[in-house]
């Protein structure tokens, strides 16, 4: 009601509503028969999850003292799925390329075994450099990229061979942005433990 009021007192003003499951046939009828914009895009997925599944896939394990900690799983970096995280971690790195950065996500959320399976992937490190997908994400300011790879599961304080995080590798190539999102994110979880864990398949 105060929307709709404040664009008959201010005609200037411009409204955009947006969204993937509202009803625009009644919010065009209550804006005064308003245009309706459609944008095709691509629908996810949704799963209901509770809490108590999120702490289980997170893995979070209480309190150790009075620090939060949890269980970080990564997959084995030698098993096919780690070989080909590896590869397409050092193409995106190398290439830095939408395509490249896409075939690597495609790569983790492709995993059959659902969120925990992303999870595993989301942290498998390069043998050589130890980097990961979220390094190489933060090292070339691919904010979405970076998102999306928490999403995942990603750990933001796991090390590189040389001692970096994700955080460190943004700050080195200049997104200092980046870098403090990744501060702030890992501090959440300051205690993590890394477990190697195989990918099951049925």
């Amino acid at each position: 009601m105060v929307l709709r009021s404040a664009l008959t007192r201010h005609p200037h003003l411009k409204l955009v509503l947006m969204s993937a499951t509202v009803r625009e046939d009644l919010f065009s009828t209550y804006f005064n028969n308003c245009p309706v914009i459609k944008v095709p895009g691509r629908t996810h997925p949704v799963a209901d999850y509770h809490l108590e599944d999120i702490l289980q896939l997170v893995g979070y394990g209480g309190r150790d003292g009075d620090v939060a900690t949890r269980r970080v799983a990564t997959a084995d970096p030698d098993s096919p799925e780690g070989t080909r995280v590896q590869a397409a971690t050092m193409r995106a790195f190398l290439e830095g390329t939408d395509e490249a950065f896409e075939a690597l996500l495609d790569t983790i959320q492709g995993a059959q075994g659902g969120y925990a399976d992303e999870m595993a992937l989301a942290g498998v490190a390069h043998a050589g450099t130890g980097a990961t997908p979220l390094m190489a994400a933060a090292g070339k300011g691919r904010h979405v990229e970076v998102t999306r790879l928490l999403g995942c599961g990603a750990d933001p304080s796991q090390k590189s061979r040389d001692g970096g995080t994700a955080a460190t590798w943004a700050r080195r190539f200049g997104f200092e942005d980046i870098g403090s999102m990744l501060v702030r994110v890992a501090g959440a979880f300051p205690n993590p433990t890394h477990a190697s864990l195989p990918i099951v398949r049925p």
